[in-house]
């Protein structure tokens, strides 16, 4: 009688269903962490535009909509869209995904006194999941949720 020792076919399909479960549970929050850096750098390029923005307004007595006119290093992080919105603040919004997720930064004459904050959709499930993650809440109706992103 021979003595050799392996693994039965039963035992090495459990193990890949046990592996298959735990990444089935694991890469949903992996995808929400690495949306949340992404949203973070998008947050830290809000942050320099609003301050290029009070300094523009100190000298000028208006806020600019020309971007080239702001002194503002780096860029809008990569799968992200920034543009200044009706003088009164900056949003940035993911390009790709398909959500209702966006970022405000008002200016300082906006009613939120400068508080950067999340927005979505109240339909969007993980659009919400994310702002609801980033702060406390800023007042929502049915139509948007608003959350103020952490400093």
């Amino acid at each position: 009688m021979k003595n050799t020792k392996a693994f039965t076919l039963i035992e090495l399909l459990v193990v890949v269903l046990i592996i298959g479960i735990l990444a089935a549970v694991a890469l949903p929050q992996y995808q929400k962490a690495v949306l949340k850096s992404r949203l973070m750098s998008a947050v830290a390029y809000l942050k320099a535009v609003q301050e290029a923005e009070e300094i523009y307004y100190l000298a000028n007595g208006e806020y600019t909509d020309d971007m080239d006119s702001l002194s503002v290093s780096g860029s809008c992080p990569s799968q992200w869209n920034c543009n200044i919105v009706s003088l009164t603040n900056i949003q940035a919004s993911p390009t790709s995904l398909g959500m209702t997720l966006r970022v405000v930064a008002p200016f300082e004459h906006a009613w939120t006194n400068s508080q950067i904050y999340c927005a979505a959709t109240p339909t969007d499930s993980l659009a919400v999941s994310i702002c609801k993650s980033m702060g406390p809440d800023l007042g929502s109706d049915s139509t948007i949720i608003r959350r103020a992103i952490s400093n």
